[in-house]
């Protein structure tokens, strides 16, 4: 661990005790990663969980994927689930794709295709380059979707003007393969 991590670490507490909401997500990246601390899922999710009871969405979506990897928790997709769309519902692009990715895997009981595609279609109207272009993805492979080229290269085009890097490929890709897609 550098010096730096660990005062930043250190920062994030005095923070989280004057009750600043986003430096307990911050620590529970922290746990998560063993930034600046010892690797602890137990503390990673109380961290995440403080914020996201407060109304934090990235610490929502950080539940979620907990949830989703059994990192520190039992896996439940379920419960991913509804913390996802709390997050989605506060409009976090990342827990819109997430929960794209439930449907499609089917690791809810309602999963469905339709439900997956709506999802990512909710995620694309919002300013983030990612959700744009995994979008892109799902129309240019004619995943969940049929194959719609112009559409792709659209949301490609739309996620490298917002500096998401990935696109930039995808969006070459389209142009220069012709009918060969």
């Amino acid at each position: 661990m550098t010096q730096s991590a660990t005062s930043a670490v250190e920062w994030y507490r005095r923070a989280a005790a004057t009750g600043r909401i986003s430096a307990y997500s911050e620590l529970g990246h922290a746990y998560a990663s063993g930034f600046g601390v010892p690797m602890n899922p137990d503390l990673a999710f109380e961290y995440f969980g403080k914020a996201a009871q407060a109304g934090h969405a990235g610490a929502m979506l950080d539940l979620g994927r907990m949830y989703v990897a059994g990192f520190g928790v039992a896996r439940d997709p379920r419960r991913a689930e509804a913390w996802f769309v709390k997050a989605a519902e506060l409009g976090n692009a990342n827990a819109m794709i997430e929960l794209a990715n439930l449907n499609r895997e089917r690791l809810v009981p309602s999963a469905t295709d339709a439900a997956a595609l709506a999802w990512l279609e909710r995620g694309a109207t919002l300013e983030s380059g990612r959700a744009k272009y995994v979008l892109g993805l799902a129309l240019m492979e004619g995943v969940l979707a049929p194959v719609d080229l112009a559409r792709a290269e659209a949301l490609f085009s739309e996620a490298v003007k917002l500096e998401y890097a990935p696109a930039k490929a995808r969006l070459i890709q389209i142009r220069t393969s012709g009918d060969e897609m």
